[in-house]
């Protein structure tokens, strides 16, 4: 068995669940704010 090579696995796996998390949160905080100038706009 590889024990670097898993380690090195589960690191690369950790690093894409981070990114994810990180664009899903970014997603929602832009849409939150084009959702108020949106309203400021319109008013």
């Amino acid at each position: 068995m590889n024990y670097l090579k898993n380690i090195e696995e589960l690191i690369i796996e950790n690093e894409a669940r981070k990114k994810a998390t990180a664009l899903k949160d970014n997603s929602s905080t832009l849409l939150t704010y084009w959702n108020i100038g949106k309203l400021i706009v319109e008013a």
